[in-house]
């Protein structure tokens, strides 16, 4: 089994690093290619919320799936 879930911390933690390649790059293409995957990362946190307290859990939620369901398995909630 493999272990796959997104995590809200973590993934921000990444985009704040690639942004600041973002802000530094000269290479338009690339630059164009990861502003469209930030955009999209955005949406997909949006998303997850929105599951997340559809299904009762408060909207800072950190755990989900990678369809943006959010975990609801034991795990140790609140994470303090």
């Amino acid at each position: 089994a493999q272990y796959q879930f997104h995590w809200t911390r973590d993934a921000a933690l990444t985009w704040q690093a690639l942004l600041k390649v973002y802000k530094t790059s000269a290479q338009g293409r690339a630059k164009a290619e990861l502003l469209k995957r930030f955009e999209a990362w955005v949406q997909f946190e949006k998303r997850a919320v929105k599951n997340a307290i559809a299904v009762g859990l408060s909207q800072g939620e950190p755990k989900f799936h990678l369809n943006a369901q959010p975990y609801t398995g034991e795990w140790g909630r609140p994470q303090n």
